[in-house]
Formats: structure tokens, sequence, C-alpha cells
């Protein structure tokens, strides 16, 4: 670590860099605000997508008790063939959201399923609908919690790093050429009043020498 240079070019390079992290620390705060306003919706709407797929196969498994029979074969009645997403930006952080989910239903002879199926083909369309669109908000969440820590970081940084350390920058180097100006006020007053006393001895040296005969005048 480089030693601190206890200068007035110093402390002023220090009052700089203060003014500039209290300037930059609001916009880094109301980023954080941001970020946790929408880290709060978007994990509010992944609660809300659970909340439903778990209240659809409630409803579902209430409503159609047949589907107790082991003996249906359900596989692929529902078939989830593609999920396209594109990127966005969320209180400046690039999140994936849903554009196009394609589900292809299985379709059979009138005769060949119970007709329950049919119901429950629909609610499991709906569900994996339902899946993909917790998913990808999961996604969406987990990048905004990480860049809410990254801002965090950098706001513990400037509060209880730069600005402290600043601040205690300039105390000190005030502190010392507060020192050195009273010291120099000191020292001169010393000077000045020996000064004044070696030109008393000469005055008096003169008067000596005049009164001897020494200095014609």
């Amino acid at each position: 670590m480089a030693r601190l240079q206890l200068s007035k070019a110093t402390l002023s390079r220090e009052r700089q860099n203060l003014a500039s992290y209290k300037r930059y620390l609001p916009a880094l705060e109301m980023k954080r605000q941001q970020l946790r306003q929408a880290l709060k919706d978007r994990e509010a709407q992944k609660a809300k997508l659970l909340s439903e797929i778990e209240e659809t196969i409630r409803r579902v498994a209430t409503d159609i008790p047949m589907l107790a029979d082991s003996g249906v074969d359900l596989d692929g009645v529902a078939q989830l063939d593609t999920v396209l997403t594109e990127e966005k930006r969320l209180a400046g952080v690039p999140v994936p959201v849903v554009k196009t989910i394609t589900i292809t239903p299985l379709e059979w002879p009138i005769m060949q399923k119970p007709h329950w199926v049919m119901p429950v083909q629909q609610a499991l369309m709906s569900l994996i609908r339902l899946r993909v669109e917790s998913e990808v908000l999961a996604l969406q969440v987990e990048r905004l919690r990480q860049a809410l820590r990254k801002i965090t970081q950098r706001v513990n940084l400037f509060e209880r790093v730069l600005i402290p350390k600043t601040q205690s920058n300039i105390k000190r180097i005030e502190v010392y050429l507060g020192d050195r100006a009273r010291e120099a006020v000191v020292t001169a007053k010393i000077s000045k009043k020996r000064l004044h006393a070696v030109l008393a001895n000469a005055e008096n040296q003169i008067g000596s020498e005049r009164e001897a005969g020494g200095i014609v005048p």
C-alpha cells in the first residue's frame, strides 16, 4: 500500500475523490433500489405461477379421479416441442423472456382412450406452459439476485471503505498541515523575537562603541 503523502496536493486530490464518491453513491443506491423492486416483482410472479401449478394439479386430481387408473396410458398425450426466448433488460439487467412455447397434443382415435383423457390433456398442456414460464422466471430471479449482490458490494465499498478512508485521510492531512502551520507561526515568532534580541544587542554594542570613542559621529 502506497504511503499517504501529507501534502496540500494530496489533500486536494482526496477532497476531489470524496466529492466524486458522494456524487456517485446516490446513483448506485438508486440502482440497488430498482433491482430490489424488480427482484421482488419477479419473485412474486414466480410464486404466483407455482401456486397456479399446484392449484391446477389439485383441481384436476379432484375433478378427474379416474386418473388413479394406472391402466390408461397417459405418456405423451402432450409434448413440449420448442421454447423460444429473447433477451430483454430489466432494471438494466439482461434477462430471458418467453417468446414462444410450442406444445403438441397427441391425437388418437375417438374410441381408443376414455373421454376423460381429453380434459387431462388440456390440463397437461396448461401445466407444461406454466412450468416453462416459471423456469424462465427462475432464471430472471437468479440474474437479478446476482446483479443485486454486485451492486450491494459496490455500495458497501463506497459507504464502508472508500468514503470513510478518504475522510480519514483528509482529516489526517488537515491535522498534519495544521500542526505544521502552527509550528511555522511559533517558529516565526521565536525567530522574530530572537532577531529583535540580536538587533537590540547590536544597538547596545554600537552605543558602547560610540561612548568609548570608537565610532566617530
